[in-house]
């Protein structure tokens, strides 16, 4: 089952400078696996019958469900962040 969805140019142009905006050169040496680690901890602790807490996620609602205000939003937000 497959529906096609509209797109609107001027989504399609915000996509696309929002995606230019946030590319750049990948460098993995930025990066650092903090997940296998955090797991091991977890686990040990576990293992030790200690109580552990679920870990706190940030939840970012949006205002609208209009996909042209989001990306508009977006690259607002990454602009004022530069």
């Amino acid at each position: 089952m497959s529906a096609k969805t509209a797109i609107r140019k001027s989504e399609l142009e915000k996509a696309v400078a929002l995606i230019d905006r946030l590319s750049g050169k990948f460098e993995i040496t930025a990066y650092k696996d903090t997940y296998s680690a955090a797991l091991l901890r977890l686990i040990t602790a576990k293992a030790k019958g200690t109580k552990t807490k679920a870990p706190h996620l940030k939840v970012v609602h949006t205002k609208s469900t209009e996909l042209n205000a989001q990306l508009k939003a977006s690259l607002n937000a990454r602009q004022k962040a530069s």
